[in-house]
This record gives structure tokens, C-alpha cells and sequence, in this order.
């Protein structure tokens, strides 16, 4: 089962069209900078899609064994352990996060002469 990319979403821009335009006034002569940061609620919205793919070695005759005991409340295995483990070291990898960190906008006399993208790595 094949699922659409998980790992990229839009973002609104109507907030960031709100600020610019705040200053798309006669008058307004400068700089207007609108900063984004993704907050930590964002992160409790990523949705786990669980599938799994079984090796099966040449000659091996074994079938995939279920888990046993998965409600038992007892000591994590060793096998759990490792997954545990795993998932620890690589804890750098499960980041949410935008290389876009800013909208920069130049204007004279209230009219938007230039953008830059502020970004990061």
C-alpha cells in the first residue's frame, strides 16, 4: 500500500500576506522582516503510518511470528531494548522543521520592491 508523501505539507501564507500588506501604505519607506518558527504542537499532529516488510532469508522456512504478550505489563525484552536503543540514537533524525525561517520585504513609499527568503542549512 503505497500512501502520499508524509513528510511535506503547505504552509498557510495568508498570516505572512497580512504583515506585508500592513505596510503596502503610501509612506511606508523600509524594511519589513516576518519571522517563522514551527511551535512544538505542530509536532503531535505527525501521524504514524505503521507497515512492515518481512525478510525471508533463502532456505529459511520460518513464517513471521506475532509479537507475544504485547499487554503484558513485565520488563521490556532485549529485543525491545534494542528498538528502544535505536530510536534513541537517532533521535536527530525525527526533527520537524522549515529551512525558511523568514520573509523579508523591502519597500518605498508603501510599494513592495523586492523579497528575500531567509533559510537555514
Amino acid at each position: 500500500m503505497q500512501h502520499p508523501v508524509a513528510n511535506e505539507v503547505p504552509v498557510p501564507t495568508e498570516a505572512i500576506e497580512r504583515e506585508l500588506k500592513r505596510y503596502a501604505v503610501p509612506g511606508f519607506t523600509g524594511r519589513r522582516i516576518v519571522h517563522l518558527r514551527v511551535r512544538p504542537e505542530a509536532a503531535l499532529s505527525v501521524e504514524i503510518l505503521p507497515e512492515a516488510v518481512e525478510t525471508q532469508r533463502i532456505g529459511d522456512r520460518k513464517g513471521m511470528v506475532s509479537p507475544e504478550n504485547v499487554f503484558d505489563h513485565r520488563e521490556p525484552t532485549e529485543r525491545e531494548l534494542i528498538v528502544k536503543q535505536l530510536l534513541s540514537a537517532n533521535d536527530y533524525r525525527f526533527r520537524l522543521g522549515m529551512r525558511l525561517t523568514a520573509v523579508v520585504g523591502d519597500f518605498t513609499d508603501g510599494k513592495l520592491l523586492s523579497a528575500q527568503w531567509v533559510t537555514v542549512g
